[in-house]
């Protein structure tokens, strides 16, 4: 018997077909297939939470003294200039009218101020200048008034940016009573409460600190050690709760949680977490519950 062969073009045709047939059923698994995204994780732990509240402050004298004219006259022209050191019972200015009286120094510190020093008619009581210590700093800080009434006596205080290679540390020594209006950089009108800050750092480390200077305050008004938090880049509204995605295999998983209080970078989670489950940063649009992740390397 002979053998019977299929002629060339019919095998062509064969191979072609089964090669469109593969391509279609990749085509269209690629098409039904669900999308995986890659995602920036984080594995939720405990660790210390610190809530703090961040306000410029200015250093101020605690010895601060206002000399004022005790008579109605004359006065000569004030030639201190701010900056000049005077000691105590030193003739700072003079004044005249039925009788001459030179003016004092209080005592021993700088000229911080100078009010009045053109010469020329004066009335009792008018002010002339300001004699302060330079070396017995406190810093000043005015906080909105909802952010005060978190502020307490011997609350932590580290001192930022005033000029020196190293931070200060400062407790608040008092949150005075009572508030002011200040008008905001943006024309709106503030109620506002003095907190006053005694620096407890050696006084070496400080010197070059003078009367009036800025310094940035980071008042501490929460610590608490063993906390569980997640990042507040991972968290999102869901009608009136906050949610996250954790992953669990390779899927995203909707999940809600309570928390309590925030910082600038963590919350505290009170119920819906637990330590070592993996929450989603960032989450966009594209992030759905069962939505195929990646963990990003």
């Amino acid at each position: 018997m002979t053998a019977t062969h299929k002629p060339f073009f019919v095998r062509t045709k064969i191979v072609t077909g089964i090669a469109i047939f593969l391509s279609l059923g990749a085509i269209a698994y690629m098409l039904v297939k669900p999308k995986s995204y890659n995602v920036e994780t984080y594995k939720v732990t405990t660790s210390t939470f610190i809530q703090i509240i961040k306000e410029d402050g200015m250093t101020r004298s605690k010895d601060r003294f206002l000399v004022t004219s005790p008579y109605t006259g004359q006065m000569d022209r004030i030639t201190l200039k701010v900056g000049d050191r005077v000691r105590k019972g030193q003739k700072v200015a003079h004044v005249s009218w039925d009788r001459e009286s030179d003016i004092y120094a209080p005592a021993d510190g700088v000229i911080s101020k100078i009010i009045r020093d053109s010469a020329g008619a004066i009335n009792r009581g008018e002010s002339l200048l300001e004699i302060s210590n330079p070396k017995n700093l406190e810093v000043a800080v005015d906080l909105l008034t909802k952010d005060a009434t978190q502020v307490k006596e011997g609350f932590d205080v580290e001192i930022k940016n005033w000029g020196g290679p190293d931070s200060l540390v400062g407790k608040v020594k008092r949150v005075e009573p009572t508030a002011f209006t200040k008008v905001s950089s943006l024309g709106v009108e503030e109620q506002r409460v003095n907190v006053l800050i005694d620096i407890t750092t050696p006084k070496e480390k400080w010197e070059s600190l003078g009367d009036y200077f800025r310094v940035e305050c980071q008042i501490q008004i929460y610590k608490a050690d063993n906390q569980l938090l997640v990042p507040l880049s991972a968290l999102f509204r869901l009608k009136d709760d906050w949610a996250v995605f954790t992953v669990e295999g390779t899927k995203a998983k909707l999940k809600t949680i309570q928390i309590s209080r925030k910082n600038q970078t963590d919350a505290i989670v009170e119920a819906g977490l637990n330590k070592g489950e993996v929450v989603i940063l960032y989450p966009g649009d594209s992030i759905h519950d069962g939505t195929l992740v990646q963990v990003s390397k």
